[in-house]
């Protein structure tokens, strides 16, 4: 039976544990390369939308969003340290969207 009882392909699993915007594109954290992804609703388009290069990410994992602002949790397996807790969530808008 597994995690997705109904699990009909991954669209539908996507859309049961990633945050979803008003246009129904789907946002994926890929925790090991440090990068987010956006999906377009059917599927037919994918973004990559942030990485370690350009926005503070450190084994990024849960994604929250409100609006235009997407927000992941870092886990920091690289430091971890009580003086870096300000880093563990980090927010960040203006990114680019499927069309």
């Amino acid at each position: 039976m597994g995690f997705f009882p109904s699990f009909t392909g991954p669209s539908t699993a996507a859309k049961r544990v990633a945050p979803e915007d008003a246009k129904g594109n789907i946002y994926v954290s890929e925790i090991l390369l440090n990068q987010i992804w956006v999906l377009s609703p059917d599927g037919s388009q994918r973004i990559l939308i942030a990485t370690k290069q350009n926005a503070p990410l450190d084994n990024n994992t849960s994604l929250v969003s409100k609006g235009d602002v997407l927000c992941p949790a870092n886990l920091g397996f690289t430091h971890a340290k009580p003086e870096e807790a300000d880093r563990t969530v980090v927010c960040m808008k203006g990114f680019p969207l499927p069309k």
